[in-house]
């Protein structure tokens, strides 16, 4: 037979673990959206910036191989992957790559969050990546 404290240590086990799972239903589904949406917010913010690193370069119309160089260094300081895209979809830029790999990359012309950013629109689009094999 079970002593009283093991049966009462077993009854606030139970109870504890009802209760942080009752919690973690309840609360969780709203702390993944604040999250993804602070995640947003900063991938948006870093986006911004990034345009501004870019942007003298770009109206310069310094080589794609300098500006990838640029891109690469500036995503180090961020800790992010950027991507830089001309209007017509080519990829002049990128963190992960550079070189043939960079020229061979597909034209993004067709991608939502492309299209959304020419007419001046921020969106979001979460995909496995092929080039870095990563979401």
């Amino acid at each position: 037979m079970k002593s009283l404290r093991a049966r009462l240590l077993g009854t606030a086990l139970a109870a504890s673990t009802v209760a942080l799972l009752t919690v973690l239903v309840l609360v969780g589904p709203g702390l993944q959206r604040a999250l993804v949406r602070l995640l947003g917010d900063t991938l948006v913010a870093e986006a911004r910036l990034m345009a501004r690193v870019v942007a003298e370069p770009l109206a310069e119309g310094r080589p794609t191989d300098a500006l990838d160089r640029l891109v690469d260094e500036a995503a180090r300081e961020v800790q992010a992957r950027v991507t830089v895209v001309a209007p017509d979809g080519r990829v002049l830029a990128d963190s992960s790559l550079s070189g043939a790999s960079l020229a061979a990359l597909d034209n993004h012309a067709g991608r939502p969050e492309v299209q959304a950013a020419l007419r001046g629109q921020v969106k979001s689009v979460v995909r496995r990546s092929d080039t870095v094999g990563e979401d």
